[in-house]
């Protein structure tokens, strides 16, 4: 459907973020703040909003540095009534293992399971990642109402 762009996207992100520990509990924690600022901002897909930003800190937490010891990760959310933008940014990629967010071809098979980045395509407008000079990343998403 749509493929990860590299570059920003619409709604730019202004002042700052809700810093979270790269715990356990950073995915439910990421995905209230987005449901928050939804509401806040009078955009109807507040549960969809809620649900991006805990699939994208889940992802943080479990492939780059955010997930290590003392990690942590930022999530920023810009929202209107008509769409909502999240990003979350963690540490960057374990240096074992670097790679670039991927979302996997929907299979067209039925009953073969979708998820991550791939139901994260499916839902938002647009979505997709920067690496920034300092090792971190940026995984935003782009809701429309």
């Amino acid at each position: 459907m749509n493929a990860a762009v590299v570059s920003p996207a619409p709604l730019s992100i202004s002042g700052r973020g809700v810093f979270l520990p790269g715990d356990r509990y950073a995915p439910e924690r990421a995905g209230e703040a987005a449901r928050d600022a939804a509401l806040r901002a009078d955009h109807p897909a507040r549960n969809l909003a809620a649900w991006i930003a805990a699939e994208l800190a889940q992802n943080a937490v479990r492939h780059s540095r955010s997930g290590d010891r003392r990690g942590e990760l930022v999530v920023h959310v810009a929202a209107d009534p008509y769409m909502l933008r999240i990003e979350v940014t963690d540490l960057g990629p374990r240096l074992e293992r670097p790679s670039a967010p991927v979302a996997a071809p929907i299979p067209r098979t039925p009953g073969v399971a979708v998820r991550g980045l791939t139901l994260v395509s499916m839902y938002t407008r647009d979505w997709g990642y920067t690496d920034h000079p300092i090792g971190s990343r940026s995984v935003w998403a782009v809701i429309e109402a």
